[in-house]
């Protein structure tokens, strides 16, 4: 089965990359301590390709630190 998630520890960094396939952008969920994030609001996804993943840019004020658990 493929990995269709990435698991990080907030470290203060605002991004986080990830390198699965998706069918599209919106396909994408980003959570934070089991909490589901909304896009545009805590992040964004930048440099984004169906094939090759992307880039999740936490916003200002969202970026989680240690020792949240990101996925």
């Amino acid at each position: 089965m493929a990995t269709t998630f990435v698991d990080y520890t907030g470290d203060g960094n605002a991004t986080k990359a990830f390198s699965f396939p998706s069918y599209q952008e919106s396909d994408i969920k980003v959570e934070v301590d089991n909490v589901l994030k909304t896009t545009s609001t805590h992040y964004n996804i930048t440099s984004y390709t169906t094939t090759g993943g992307g880039n999740v840019v936490f916003t200002a004020g969202n970026i989680p630190t240690s020792p949240s658990a990101i996925r």
